[in-house]
């Protein structure tokens, strides 16, 4: 089960005590400068091949984005012309997307209600480099992807 999987499937509880829930989430920037300003570069991706090899990484991809956020809040958007339960991601205050329709009404509800008391999201995908070799590699391109970890009171 790959790292992604393993979050998107996960949930966590302690027992009468606050509870985290991973949701599928959109991120909606569109342009390098959106993206370079709200989200961190992976800084393995900067290495050279020949660094990535010598620290294992022969056969994988490494991608531009590997970054857990903490400084996320969700806000609910009844004015949204699409979807009146939309709830919007914000990270460090900027637009980031939206909570996948499905989940709104419900995280939207607990808006409402108080009983959110902490967000973050996981960001992996966009672009990538497959180690080859010492001195080989391919690139290519690939999607956001992105978990939205709620926990309620």
């Amino acid at each position: 089960m790959g790292l992604l999987s393993k979050i998107k499937s996960s949930t966590k509880s302690v027992a009468a005590g606050p509870k985290t829930v991973s949701y599928n989430a959109y991120c909606f920037l569109h342009s390098d400068e959106e993206r370079i300003a709200v989200l961190e570069t992976n800084p393995k991706f900067e290495l050279s091949t020949k660094e990535l090899f010598e620290k294992g990484f022969a056969g994988k991809s490494i991608y531009k984005y590997f970054y857990r956020y903490d400084n996320v809040t969700i806000e609910r958007e009844p004015k949204n012309k699409v979807d009146k339960n939309a709830v919007k991601i914000l990270v460090n205050g900027q637009f980031f997307g939206y909570v996948n329709a499905d989940d709104a009404p419900a995280i939207g509800a607990a808006i409402k209600n108080g009983t959110v008391s902490n967000c973050s999201i996981i960001v992996t995908g966009g672009p990538y480099r497959r180690i080859f070799s010492e001195n080989q590699s391919g690139a290519g391109g690939g999607e956001l992807n992105v978990v939205l970890e709620v926990t309620y009171l």
